[in-house]
């Protein structure tokens, strides 16, 4: 290659990320690589982001760029750029070999050991870890991961993708081809959904797994490390440590919230995940994924926020309900996430400029759908809630409310700072602040 592979994988990504709503383009980039041998599951785990392109092999680096910068003419993956006259050449006739040792279900792993009933080690050599992931058959579990990142596409929509670090990834190969990199434990995750199957057999110290998902839920760059320095150096000797365990996505995120402690994630994202049994965090999970229009606008990472894409923060809306109710059964749980989902439709329709009209211009003049307004409405909604009237009350709360950016309140509460902009980080006392206000607010 003329550059540094890293290069033209981050335009890709952009390119990808770009076009990804275009199901046109995306079944034709499909269809043509296919030709060379490649399954259609393997292009679609690049298109949807879930398959990072450090794993694929240079020749289907090579097919997509080619491919895909037929088909939009974007100049930053020009593929002569990046390859040679040779590679192309040879890239245009490639046929991928249909290789018979793929691995499949069911799996068997010798030389384990049982720690407890969910946890079994034992040791895999860099090219076997490849393979898995290779092969599909070790995956990227966006639920059971640390924070993605989010991007948006050519239609505004937002796309979820692999959140990497392209340099720890290349720190970690290049000490891999060094012989510098003191190998540790991964762990995969065999996923506890009720349609999994596993065996151990105790005596033989072999484990058996049938079917399932296998996701990596710690180790995910050194896997990516790994691949990268094995496609430059196959021969490499290393065996790592393999931790298989078998847990549901509450006890992944308990997992990543104690390996936090050694390697900081994302604060907001923390915070909205680490206590899956917290109330608040249950009733906003149920908010964000239901049917009413604030469905999909609740979110941990900030820059969703600042591109208009969201309106309020998980961590935010989490807090101020566990401080305004006492929540002790999922019954409860329910019940509150409906009448919230009402609430914030109310909200919403009533104040369509705002939200839905036009959220970026409203943003400038009011604080109508800034992430700590939200902690306001939820006071106002814990004190109506019970009311026959409470869609009337809440019509005429909003109508009395000034909402402007200018009005000094609002920086006194911290839900704006002194240059205007949000805020999305507040302490106990601020959350406090702000309910007593709103409360203030009911005649």
């Amino acid at each position: 290659m003329f550059k540094d592979r890293s290069e033209l994988e981050q335009n890709l990504n952009s390119i990808i990320i770009k076009y990804n709503g275009n199901k046109k383009l995306s079944e034709k980039i499909k269809k043509d690589i296919i030709q060379h041998g490649y399954s259609g599951g393997e292009i679609q785990q690049i298109w949807g982001q879930s398959k990072n392109l450090e794993e694929i092999d240079q020749a289907l680096l090579y097919l997509l760029t080619k491919y895909l910068y037929e088909a939009t003419n974007e100049g930053i993956i020009r593929f002569e750029d990046y390859f040679t006259e040779t590679e192309i050449r040879d890239g245009n006739v490639f046929k991928r070999e249909i290789i018979n040792d793929k691995l499949t279900f069911p799996l068997f792993f010798k030389d384990v050991k049982k720690g407890n009933e969910d946890q079994f080690i034992t040791y895999l050599s860099m090219q076997k870890i490849k393979q898995l992931i290779d092969d599909s058959v070790v995956t990227y579990n966006f639920d059971t991961q640390r924070s993605a990142a989010h991007k948006i596409n050519s239609s505004g929509d937002i796309i979820k993708t692999i959140n990497t670090n392209k340099t720890s990834i290349k720190e970690i190969s290049d000490d891999l081809l060094n012989e510098k990199f003191i190998p540790n434990c991964l762990t995969f995750n065999l996923l506890a959904n009720g349609y999994e199957e596993f065996n151990y057999d105790d005596k033989k110290q072999v484990l058996a797994i049938s079917k399932g998902e296998i996701n990596v839920i710690d180790g995910f760059h050194r896997c990516m490390g790994i691949i990268k320095a094995l496609n430059i150096n196959p021969n490499l000797t290393e065996n790592f440590e393999v931790r298989f365990t078998n847990w549901n996505v509450d006890r992944c995120r308990q997992f990543i919230y104690q390996e936090d402690k050694k390697n900081k994630i994302n604060t907001h994202y923390i915070k909205s995940i680490i206590n899956t049994s917290k109330m608040g965090n249950k009733v906003v999970k149920l908010l964000n994924e239901g049917t009413s229009d604030i469905n999909g606008k609740i979110t941990s990472d900030i820059t969703l926020i600042r591109k208009n894409k969201c309106y309020t923060m998980a961590d935010m809306l989490s807090a101020a309900i566990d401080l305004l109710w006492d929540l002790k059964t999922n019954r409860e749980v329910i019940e509150l996430s409906n009448f919230l989902g009402d609430f914030f439709d109310v909200i919403i329709d009533y104040r369509k400029f705002d939200f839905l009209d036009n959220l970026e211009e409203s943003r400038k003049s009011s604080v109508v759908t800034l992430p700590a307004i939200f902690i306001g409405y939820l006071a106002v909604a814990k004190q109506i809630q019970n009311l026959d009237n409470w869609q009337d009350k809440l019509y005429s709360i909003l109508d009395n409310v000034n909402f402007r950016i200018e009005n000094p309140i609002w920086e006194k509460l911290k839900i704006i700072s002194s240059s205007k902009a949000p805020i999305f980080t507040l302490s106990k006392t601020n959350y406090k602040n702000i309910i007593n206000h709103f409360v203030g607010l009911i005649n």
